[in-house]
């Protein structure tokens, strides 16, 4: 269990060294109007439309790469001859791509449907939308595909 802490400890010390990384040269490149609200939030105002449009994309992203990886190994490693990691690998990037595709085509169509053509999603909300979306396909890929597929 201590690898586990540890883990995920110098997975989050990561992503802060990262996150610190990418504001500081954007504010480089934007200047002193970049304040760290709206690089986070990518505008002054939140709405439930910037919110609704980035969790869209983030939950079906998510719940498509879960399941869409579910599919792929099962299907992939009774044709690719190599080891389970690659197969997995391999899984994730065809689902990573279906999930970019009908996330992307979703989101795009709840845009239009409520006449959004603004670009001020947050990144935490398509974050969050990711995270909620993953956890919906894993659930859906343990209680239904493994009873079907296996």
């Amino acid at each position: 269990m201590y690898e586990l802490y540890k883990f995920a400890f110098y997975n989050l010390l990561f992503l802060i060294i990262i996150f610190i990384f990418f504001y500081k040269i954007n504010k480089n490149i934007v200047g002193d109007k970049l304040d760290l609200w709206l690089f986070v939030n990518k505008t002054k105002k939140l709405n439930y439309k910037n919110i609704g449009v980035g969790l869209i994309f983030g939950i079906v992203f998510g719940i498509i790469d879960n399941v869409g990886l579910w599919l792929g190994i099962s299907s992939f490693q009774k044709h690719i001859n190599t080891d389970a990691k690659t197969q997995a690998a391999i899984g994730n990037t065809y689902s990573d791509f279906i999930g970019a595709v009908l996330g992307s085509l979703i989101s795009i169509t709840a845009k239009n449907s409520i006449s959004y053509d603004e670009d001020t999603e947050p990144i935490w909300v398509t974050t969050i939308g990711i995270f909620i979306g993953t956890i919906i396909g894993l659930f859906i890929g343990r209680i239904f595909l493994s009873k079907i597929m296996d």
